[in-house]
């Protein structure tokens, strides 16, 4: 061999020899970098066991705290719950013998009221009856003065006929006496007189003591002279009517003595 290829050959061994130790070196630091990164990784793994055990630890600690509190709440707030319904209970059946005694006191004072209003009933009906009696013996009254005042009505009017018979028989003879002013007149001369008596007829309603004053005829005696008098005048009766009245109550004023 030459010896320039020995020199190569050399070379080549100890570069080979250089890898191999390069290899193993390499190798070995691989086998610490994996040994250290198994250590740290069980570093690590111890870590977070102790950093899960810290956490539970104060996990718990919080919770049993919290749980305390809550416990304590709670516990407070049915005591004040018990409380109110005590209270509650207590409020009621204060209001409830309260409301009996009310019952009782308004059932007493309506049983009072009711015998009161009894008493009053019967009283009432009492005063009903006697009521009734004296409308009754009114009624009777003033059936008996109704009586009386129409035949007192009726001897007035048989009266005030033999006045007007009289004064028209005297007046037909001495015709300047004439002039009474309280006896109507036969003919309205003018209109105030046959106002004047039209308002004393409707008048006599209200004031009967002008039936004492004057004296009415009967308005088929009373003749108008183109005047316009009301038809319709109070106390004028149809002419028939009055005239079978008039004759009826003369006789029995005859009959009574009423008539000289």
């Amino acid at each position: 061999m030459a010896p320039g290829g020995t020199d190569i050959l050399n070379r080549l061994v100890l570069f080979e020899q250089s890898l191999s130790e390069r290899e193993k070196e390499i190798t070995d630091r691989e086998n610490v970098l994996h040994q250290r990164e198994d250590d740290f990784a069980k570093e690590m793994e111890r870590a977070k066991l102790e950093i899960r055990k810290t956490i539970t630890k104060q996990i718990k600690i919080e919770n049993e705290a919290y749980l305390n509190t809550e416990s304590q709440r709670l516990q407070d707030e049915h005591d004040r719950f018990v409380d109110g319904i005590r209270s509650l209970k207590k409020n009621l059946e204060d209001q409830y013998n309260n409301k009996i005694r009310h019952i009782e006191s308004r059932e007493t004072d309506m049983s009072k009221s009711i015998e009161e209003k009894d008493k009053k009933i019967a009283f009432s009906k009492e005063l009903i009856q006697e009521t009734r009696k004296t409308l009754t013996s009114a009624e009777k009254s003033i059936a008996m003065l109704e009586n009386q005042n129409q035949r007192l009505e009726d001897i007035i009017t048989a009266k005030e006929e033999k006045i007007i018979t009289l004064y028209d028989s005297f007046t037909s003879i001495v015709p300047t006496q004439a002039n009474d002013s309280t006896i109507e007149p036969k003919k309205y001369i003018t209109t105030n007189d046959r106002d004047r008596w039209y308002n004393l007829r409707k008048d006599i309603e209200i004031d009967p003591e002008i039936r004492k004053k004057y004296t009415f005829r009967r308005k088929n005696e009373i003749q108008e002279r183109n005047l316009n008098v009301k038809e319709n005048s109070p106390c004028i009766m149809p002419d028939k009517v009055r005239d079978r009245k008039i004759e009826n109550i003369y006789k029995l004023a005859m009959q009574k003595g009423y008539t000289g």
